[in-house]
């Protein structure tokens, strides 16, 4: 080979590695910045989210949702009625007993996983139930087509920012609905199964503002418990 187009490829490899390189510098420095603004909202506390940290958790949140609906949606398209959906979580006995073709969050489901854990997103104090994630059909929501009960996620507990960001998404406005009637949002939003307050159906007497959202951030009476909705097949 002509010494020239030795040394040309050499140059164009270390050219090529030096370029690789350099992408690979600039993840980890975007990494590490993301990692800087997770630790610090950490460190400070839901309530004192700021903007951009908000604006993160409501894109990691509705991109939840939307993921959740994306493997109700696949079951039913295979088959499986809204009516025979299960829910069981992994903490349950139940959860490894066969059949499996029906559990939303079983590998041989849905496969669904949601993250409870996070500490910027779930600030609340609750105790029945505790703050995370939660998805059943246990309710029927006014506006859907039917009476029937609707398939429901719920963001329970979530910050203040959160919801107001998520709801400046939505409406155009970071205002926040008070629930009526009992004034707890896991009345309407969480199955009661997990110990929380009986359920009842969500009403426009309830939420007028909620009316004709299939997503939508609320809270209680007090303006201190904040969840958010979304309705992942309405019936």
């Amino acid at each position: 080979m002509d010494p020239r187009q030795r040394n040309s490829d050499k140059h164009m490899k270390n050219q090529q590695s030096g370029n690789a390189m350099i992408y690979i510098l600039i993840a980890l420095a975007l990494l590490g910045a993301l990692t800087m603004v997770l630790a610090r909202g950490a460190n400070e506390g839901g309530s004192d989210l700021s903007a951009d940290q908000a604006e993160l958790m409501t894109t990691r949140m509705t991109a939840a949702a939307g993921v959740a609906k994306n493997a109700v949606d696949q079951m039913m398209m295979s088959g499986t009625a809204v009516s025979a959906l299960n829910f069981v979580t992994p903490n349950v006995a139940s959860y490894d007993t066969a059949p499996h073709y029906n559990k939303i969050f079983h590998p041989d489901g849905g496969g669904l996983s949601l993250d409870s854990d996070n500490i910027q997103l779930f600030t609340g104090t609750d105790t029945a139930p505790t703050p995370g994630w939660y998805l059943g059909r246990f309710n029927n929501i006014q506006w859907t087509p039917t009476t029937a009960n609707d398939v429901v996620l719920a963001a329970h507990d979530i910050s203040q920012a959160v919801c107001a960001n998520t709801n400046k998404k939505i409406t155009g406005s970071t205002a926040i609905p008070i629930l009526l009637g009992t004034g707890d949002p896991a009345t309407y939003f969480v199955n009661n199964s997990f110990g929380g307050p009986p359920n009842a159906n969500l009403t426009t007497a309830i939420c007028a503002a909620c009316e004709g959202h299939p997503a939508l951030c609320v809270s209680n009476t007090g303006a201190t418990q904040f969840t958010y909705y979304s309705i992942i097949s309405g019936q």
